[in-house]
């Protein structure tokens, strides 16, 4: 799911196949949920700051709620849920 989000900030067709290919396999092993996610995370890409261009070294100093919040960075509550999912189903 996070390279989902690159995806959609840098628009490199590498990531952009490694998130088609992912996606799938996650299908098969997390259910249609995982789709949902990974649709969340390239678009919370598409509207968040250009993150390349931050300067990190200043953030790091901030908390994270701080850092999201001066990006317009959404929490990934989708991603989250799935994953806590699949690791419900794995215990």
């Amino acid at each position: 799911m996070p390279l989902a989000f690159s995806y959609a900030q840098t628009k490199n067709r590498g990531i952009g196949l490694i998130v088609v290919v992912g996606a799938f396999r996650a299908v098969r092993h997390l259910g249609p949920r995982a789709v949902k996610a990974v649709w969340h995370a390239y678009r919370a890409g598409r509207h968040a700051s250009w993150l390349p261009a931050e300067d990190w070294a200043r953030n790091l100093s901030l908390p994270v709620e701080e850092v999201r919040r001066q990006l317009a960075i959404k929490p990934p509550t989708e991603y989250r849920e799935v994953l806590a999912t699949a690791q419900a189903a794995a215990a």
